[in-house]
């Protein structure tokens, strides 16, 4: 009888053990999903600022844009002299944020970039 009781309890404790791990599992899969998709929604609305700026030069951002269940931020474009522009935008998917920092060295005749980063803070 103490045998099956311990048995008992040592299969109800795998069953537990097994069911916090799946839904461990289940939050990180969603967390990974919506970086990836914040990531996209961020680099949509980067070339989508860049052609706009590449056919005007005086695009200044400031819109947001939605794309399925989330949304990307073109913010403010930073003139920086001449054609170097600072672009900024932000890519939200459900609670989860990705950022992208581009700094424009030239527009015309053919687009140049001296970075493209992915930031936690602009």
């Amino acid at each position: 009888m103490i045998s099956i009781l311990i048995i008992g309890a040592v299969t109800l404790s795998i069953a537990i053990s097994s069911a916090i791990l799946a839904v461990g599992q289940g939050r990180n899969g969603l967390l990974a999903q919506n970086l990836t998709e914040a990531k996209s929604l961020a680099n949509a609305c980067a070339e989508k600022a860049l052609m706009d700026l590449k056919d005007n030069e005086s695009y200044s951002g400031n819109e947001t844009i939605n794309l399925g269940s989330g949304q990307c931020q073109i913010d403010q474009i930073e003139n920086l002299g001449g054609q170097a522009r600072m672009v900024k935008i932000t890519g939200k998917a459900n609670q989860v944020t990705k950022k992208i920092e581009i700094n424009v060295n030239q527009i015309n005749p053919t687009m140049t970039f001296t970075s493209w980063l992915e930031v936690d803070n602009f």
